[in-house]
């Protein structure tokens, strides 16, 4: 982001783009208010009776704008990265909890 002055956009490398991400352009792409981090969490609809209760976190797609509060996130998200029992977590599991 400090070489670039662009938000980042992380995702999975299975995940394709089916049309242009008009939403990731610039400031006031997003309606009604810019974003400072968006995370999509595909197990939000878990409806199977026997997980519909359990917290799931998983997410493919990330979104961090280029702002002081998106640059903190990154930062704790970093940290706790290198937090020797998360070294063989799921990155998306140790950065969604923050």
């Amino acid at each position: 982001m400090r070489l670039t002055d662009l938000p980042i956009v992380y995702m999975d490398s299975d995940l394709e783009f089916h049309r242009f991400p008009d939403l990731f352009l610039n400031n006031g792409s997003w309606p009604y208010y810019d974003r400072d981090a968006m995370f999509f969490n595909y197990w939000g609809n878990e409806t199977a009776p026997a997980t519909k209760f359990t917290a799931h976190i998983g997410s493919g797609v990330m979104y961090f704008n280029n702002g002081i509060r998106a640059h903190n996130l990154l930062r704790a998200w970093t940290q706790a990265m290198a937090y020797p029992p998360n070294l063989h977590a799921p990155d998306d599991q140790v950065s969604l909890p923050l």
